[in-house]
Parts: structure tokens; sequence; C-alpha cells
């Protein structure tokens, strides 16, 4: 009972700091006229707001918020221009190129763009690109010597442990499995993740020639010789001015009769748009595919939950207010029934006659294509990581680590295969046998829900499949994606299927809703302390591993530097 009175009073004290906190932040400063909002470029923005967020704290904005409020500045007339702030932060390729476009069409709208950075990469230059001026650090430095992505092998050192790691995959490209059983890449993993790379050097190229006015060929040369000091940028036009920060500020609000703005600010100074004809509901599919709620896991971070996406789809089925529907897609895939149950779902919503659009985000692959096959249109980024039309599915088998701990397990078997639930025993041949056979049928299933979206045969889609992982402007040529752009661009098309004209204005409403911090709090000590969570709860996909769950998943987003 103590123990319980001290945690309520913990809470309680938490809850009025945070009244506290919020009551302050909120009363923020207003955006005068000549302002220029400042948007740090190239932070790993999340796809959709936190979980838990802390009661009256303003979060930061999420992707889609900060894309918005970009283009908002395009017709706010108290906007004189946006300045970019380099960072290195993880961002997505797709999103990078997304957040450029909408910089891109801010600058077509008459608001000036500068940029400024200290330390940068091959992302870095290709957002700054976007400005009409560059601003470097004196002692800073462009770290550009060409497109690289390492990954790490476990074969070798799970074998050395006592681990078998058995797994069965449909298709030669579907190489999830290999980082767990092999040391070396294979020739068809190296072809695809080569592809990738490829796609986003070319765009980088094209960006930074367009934007520096460089010719391609010495552009790529800049762009694989560095590193580049920050006098040897200049010197080749890779930025237009070296100065400190205090100076780079001062140049930036001089162009304008107001200050610098952050962008959090700029969003919650703007009032509500006037009444939209058209409302359009965007569902997010964030993280990997996973039963139960939507939540964040210790291991595979957000976790797309279908009972959450499912709710959220049922209820812009059931709302005659929603027009058209949305289904943005940010994510490597999951468990095969999990998105099975969110791809009925979403079909539902065209069997009600409202049009449904996916729009991808940095990866919509595996699971996360087979939900998409729902959509009666596909949108996704240039440098989207799509496809993986296949499946896996497998174990560890620890008996041997066991072993070499001094543990032993011993069971009493009534019938059945022992294999499939044992954390010791690996499975037998039989065993594999009919593992293999159920990921047949599985992805023969894949296959077919591809081919009745996509207008083609299932031959037609067994060439492109096999696990294979393209880029948004590969999937484009070989028709898996119906058009290239952002969710910007969705909306557009969603509201134009609904019959509105396509500058009409439009209402967004985003969906699912993340829980309150009551109902976070409510989860957990459902859950119980920490010395109680449950490994099911904590690692769903790591579990799914373990027990021979069939996986439509990209275990890894290939991450180019």
């Amino acid at each position: 009972m103590l123990g319980f009175l001290l945690v309520g009073a913990v809470l309680a004290a938490l809850v009025l700091l945070l009244v506290g906190i919020g009551l302050v932040i909120r009363d923020g400063p207003g955006v005068p006229l000549g302002s220029v909002v400042v948007v740090p470029a190239g932070r790993d923005v999340p796809e959709t707001r936190p979980y838990a967020p802390f009661l009256f704290l303003d979060p930061e904005p999420d992707f889609p918020g900060l894309v918005a409020g970009i283009l908002r500045t395009g017709e706010d007339p108290r906007i004189a221009g946006i300045h970019l702030r380099i960072e290195e932060g993880g961002l997505g390729w797709g999103r990078a190129r997304e957040l450029r476009d909408a910089v891109l069409a801010a600058r077509a709208a008459g608001k000036r763009v500068t940029a400024s950075l200290d330390y940068a990469g091959p992302q870095g230059i290709y957002l700054a690109s976007a400005a009409s001026r560059i601003t470097m650090h004196p002692r800073g430095q462009l770290a550009l010597s060409g497109l690289h992505v390492e990954i790490l092998y476990y074969g070798e050192l799970l074998e050395e442990l006592g681990v078998e790691a058995q797994f069965e995959a449909i298709g030669p490209w579907k190489t999830a499995p290999e980082i767990y059983t092999g040391s070396t890449m294979t020739e068809e993993n190296r072809a695809q993740i080569t592809a990738l790379g490829e796609a986003i050097r070319r765009e980088i190229v094209a960006a930074v020639s367009d934007g520096r006015g460089l010719d391609p060929a010495e552009t790529e040369r800049l762009l694989r010789e560095g590193p580049w000091t920050a006098p040897d940028a200049l010197e080749a036009g890779l930025v237009d001015a070296l100065d400190y920060h205090d100076g780079i500020e001062a140049d930036v609000v001089g162009q304008g009769t107001g200050r610098l703005v952050a962008v959090e600010d700029y969003l919650t100074s703007l009032p509500p748009r006037p009444a939209a004809d058209a409302r359009i509901a965007v569902v997010h599919l964030d993280g990997v595919i996973a039963p139960g709620r939507s939540r964040e896991d210790v291991v595979m971070g957000r976790i797309a939950g279908a009972e959450s996406l499912v709710e959220a789809l049922e209820s812009v089925e059931e709302d005659d207010s929603v027009d058209a529907v949305v289904l943005r897609i940010a994510s490597p895939g999951g468990l095969d029934t999990s998105s099975d149950s969110i791809w009925r779902a979403a079909e539902r919503i065209r069997e009600a006659g409202k049009p449904l659009v996916a729009s991808f985000g940095d990866v919509a692959a595996s699971g996360g294509y087979w939900v998409a096959t729902a959509a009666e249109r596909v949108i996704a980024t240039p440098l989207t990581t799509t496809g993986s039309i296949g499946v896996f599915a497998g174990k560890f088998a620890m008996g041997g680590l066991f072993e070499k701990v001094g543990l032993s397990a011993e069971r009493v078997d009534l019938g059945g295969s022992p294999g499939w639930t044992s954390l010791a025993a690996p499975l037998d041949d039989e065993e594999r046998r009919r593992l293999r056979a159920s990921l047949e049928g599985t992805y023969e299933a894949f296959l077919e829900r591809v081919a009745t979206s996509r207008s083609m045969t299932t031959d037609e889609v067994r060439a492109l499949a096999g696990g294979r992982v393209y880029s948004g402007v590969a999937a484009h040529e070989a028709g898996l994606v119906d058009e290239l752009g952002g969710l910007t661009d969705a909306i557009r098309v969603a509201a134009t299927a609904a019959g509105f004209a396509e500058d009409a204005p439009t209402e967004t409403i985003h969906l699912p809703e993340p829980p309150t911090f009551g109902e976070a709090l409510e989860v957990e000590l459902a859950r119980g302390l920490p010395g109680g969570m449950r490994l099911r709860d904590r690692f769903p996909v790591l579990v799914a591993a373990l027990t021979g769950a069939r996986l439509t998943l990209l275990p890894f987003i290939p991450d180019f530097r």
C-alpha cells in the first residue's frame, strides 16, 4: 500500500510540474511581418506524434505538420523567407525528398530560402541545395566521399555462441535472414542495395547540379573526392559564404523587418484555415506491423498495431463527413496476419465507395506493400524503399548456447512437433519442409493480391517479386507504383478522386490518435512494473521469430550516408 501511495504522490507532482511548464511554454512569441522561419533540416522528424505525449507540453511537429507548415509560408504575408539549419540527424531519404520539394515550392511562391551548416554529408548538401544562398561555418566540413552502407552479419557469431539460425525464405531476393545465417552478402542483395544507392546518388547529383549551377560531372567529382574543408567548399561553389552563427543570423534577418522564428512557434501561430470543400482522412501506418495496439518496442521502435489501424480505418469508413482516405505507409512490414487484417479494413473502405490512395514514406516494403494493394492509386517518393514482395520465417535454436552456459532444457511431449515451440531444439527436416510449404502458400496469396491491385497476371508479378527491393522511381518504372510524389500529392489525388477540383480547399484529419498520457500509463500498469514486463509485449517481432511466425518484413533499411 505504501508503494502505491508513493507512486501516486510522484505522479501527482509530475502532473503539477508539467502543467506549470506547459503554461509557460504555451505563452510563445508572435510572428511579426517580415519574419524568417527556421527549419532544422536533416533531423529525424517522426512520421506521427509520440504515443505518450507529456500532457500540456507542445511536442515538436511531426513530419506531415512540418511539410504543411513550410507550404503555408508560401501564402503567408508575414513570412519573408525560410532558413534551413542543416543538421545530421537520420532523416530518411524519402522524407528528405518531400522536405526539399516543400522548400522549393515556398521558394517558387516568392520566399527567400537560405541555408547554413557546420558539418554535413551527402544528405545535408542535398537539402541545402534547395536554398539560393548557403553559408558554412569557417571551421566546418562537407563529408563527401561517395555513398556507403555497411551491414553487420551475425552468422559466425551466432554459431560461435551455439545458436543455430534456421530460416526459410521465398525468392532469391528475400535476403532478410542472411544477416543471421551467413557472414557475407549474397549477389542478389548486393545488386538490390547497389540499385537503391544509385537512385539516391543520381538524385543528389541532379539536385546539387541544379541548385549550385554546377556541371553534373563536376558535381559527381565533388561528391566522391571529399571531405572538403570550408574554404575548399567555398572555392568549389558548393557554398556561397563562410561565417559564424551570429553573422549568419544577422544576414538572414537583415533580409526582412522581422526576426527568426522557430518552425514550431510558426506552426502554433497559424490561424485555422477557412471552411474546406473536401475532407480527407490520413491514416498513418507507422512502424513494424504487429498485433495489438500501436506502441513503442524496445528493439523495433515504433509498432503499427493492427488493432489500432483497423479501428482507425473502420472509423473513417463509417464517417460520412470523410470524402476520401489516404493511407500513409512508413513501414518495412511485419507479421503477415496483421498486415492482412489491416489490408481487409482498407479494402472495406473501397467497397464502401470512398477513394483510397496509398502514400509511401521512407519505406513501404513487404507487409507495408501488402497493405497498399488495397488502394486504387499508389504514390511513392522517388527515393522510397518499396517492393520486397516475399515472405520468410524461422527460429533461433539455442540448445548449444544453453549447454555452454550450464543450462539444460527438459520437455514433456504429448505428440506433435516439439521443434516449433522449443527454445533449445532445432527444427528437423520434416518441420522445415512444412514451414516452407506454409511460406509458399503465403507467398502465392501475396502475388495474387499484387496482381489484382496492379492489373497484372500472377506470372508478371512473380517476375518482379521474389523479395526484390526497389527505389520508388524503379517501382514506378516496373508498374508497382502509379505516381511519384509525396503526401501532399496523395491528398490532392484523393480529393480529385472524390470529385473535387485540384485546387479545392481541403481539410485533413490524421489518425490513429495517439493515446493520452493517462491511457499510456494505464497500459504500462496493466503490463506490470519493469520487473514484470512480459517478453511478448516488449519484443513482439523477436518473439515471432523465435516461434516461427511468417514475416513479411524488411529487417533493416539501407542507411546510405
